[in-house]
Order: structure tokens, then sequence, then C-alpha cells
């Protein structure tokens, strides 16, 4: 018979403390479900159930003078297990969750994307997985993709992926909250005396505006629902037209206000 005391590691003169603190030891090292070898587990267990139900007999040659040795552990087996169970829930091992950030266009906040992204996952692997951004989604925002993420352990359930979303900044448009703002140049005349002119949007819908006579450059002028979608809801921002008026250079003076 293997002695229980020399399985723990431990002293025939170890206090409940000490034995107790070498079994939790030895139990979470040979756990089977946190990949340890299951038959040391079962050894373990054994010398510990040994010493805590008293089964060293006076005829077992370890058994140090001819007593029956016994530690009085009460509920402590109950509590370990349960303790154990419970943290091995929290941290058992399957597949990971993953993070990526997705730098979204302004034409994709407009419109909305679907696309096909390679990832990353953890150990270098790579795949390709599609993911759905709707439209207006904002900066910074985090999107959950259930069972995209890691699935190198076909035994469990695939992580998640959080994709998070940067909007990158758009050459011509601006989104503050909702609405889209752009700078669109007109002639001096056409300020000076009215008229009409063409504005693009985003996605390249055109609008004609009305130009009234005497505007000022920096003058905003508002196209109801053109702006960006509102996300979460079926309302539409508005786009924002900024008029800048070109000045004619000094040497085109002259012609211009014959032209007037």
């Amino acid at each position: 018979m293997s002695d229980p005391y020399r399985i723990l590691g431990v002293s025939r003169s170890a206090s409940e403390e000490e034995i107790r603190k070498a079994y939790r030891k030895l139990a979470m090292e040979y756990h089977p479900d946190r990949g340890g070898d299951q038959e040391k587990f079962k050894e373990v267990t054994s010398a510990y159930e040994q010493i805590k139900h008293g089964n060293v007999h006076v005829n077992d040659p370890f058994s140090q003078d001819g007593f029956n040795t016994r530690a009085d552990f009460g509920d402590f087996s109950t509590v370990f297990e349960t303790h154990f169970n419970r943290q091995f829930r929290q941290k058992q091992p399957g597949n990971r969750d993953v993070n990526i950030v997705y730098n979204i266009t302004l034409e994709e906040v407009f419109t909305g994307v679907n696309k096909d992204l390679q990832v990353n996952l953890p150990g270098g692997r790579k795949k390709v997985v599609n993911i759905e951004i709707p439209a207006g989604i904002k900066h910074g925002d985090k999107i959950k993709f259930p069972k995209l993420g890691d699935d190198a352990q076909s035994n469990f359930t695939p992580g998640d992926l959080y994709v998070t979303i940067k909007e990158q900044k758009h050459t011509v448009y601006q989104r503050i909250k909702d609405d889209c703002h752009v700078t669109h140049s007109i002639p001096v005349k056409i300020a000076m005396t009215g008229g009409h002119t063409e504005v693009k949007s985003i996605d390249g819908s055109a609008f004609k505006l009305t130009v009234k006579p005497g505007t000022q450059p920096g003058t905003k002028l508002r196209i109801p629902e053109a702006g960006f979608p509102i996300y979460g809801t079926k309302r539409t921002g508005n786009l924002i037209v900024v008029l800048n008026v070109v000045i004619p250079a000094i040497d085109n003076v002259n012609t211009t206000i014959e032209e007037l």
C-alpha cells in the first residue's frame, strides 16, 4: 500500500492546513479538466481521502508508532470541490473571443456594409468571416458577432468576434452627429445676383439649390433627410451645404465686372 502522506508530499506530523494546501495544489495540477494526469489525480484524491477518513491502519507498514492516524477535515472536501468547480467553470478551456478594429469609411457609414474580413486568431491561424455593419454606426461602437471568433477546439462552442468601429476622415465630407457637411464653391456672380447650383451628397445623389442674391461666404443651406441614417431608428440626418464664394484672381477682376 502506498503511503498517502508521501503521495501528498507532507510529513505525518503535518497540520490540517498543510495537508489541505498540499491536496489543493496537487488536485489543481493533476485535474484532467485542466489538462492534467487523470491517474495522478485519482492517486492524490485517494491519498487525501485515506487521511481524511482515518484509513491509515495499524497494520499499515507506513503507520507511525502503530497508531491509527486520522485528521478531522470536516466538510473541506465538499467545500474545495465546490470552489474548484466554480473556478474551473469560469476559466474552463475553450475557444476564445476575438477583438478587432474595423476602419469604416463615411460611405460605408452612409450605406452600411457587408464584407468578408480576414481575422487573425489565437495561435497564429487566420480565417475569413462575413460581417454586416448597419448604416449609421458610430465611431467607437462595438458589435458582437456570435461564434465568429476562435474555433480551434472542435469540442467547444466557437468564441465570439467583437468589432470596434473606427470612423475614417473623408477628404470632402464631414460627419457631425448625424448630419453630413460639405463645403460647396459658387462663383462670385451667383453669390451677388443669385442663381442656382448643384451639389452632390456622399452617395452621389445630386441636389439643385437656389442661391439668394447677396449670399455671403460661409452661408449654410440645409437639405432635409439627406444626411446619415440615425442608427437604430428610421430617421435620417440632414445634408448641410456650406457655401464658399470664389473670388476671381486680380487679373480677371475687370472681365468679371464687365460680365456683371
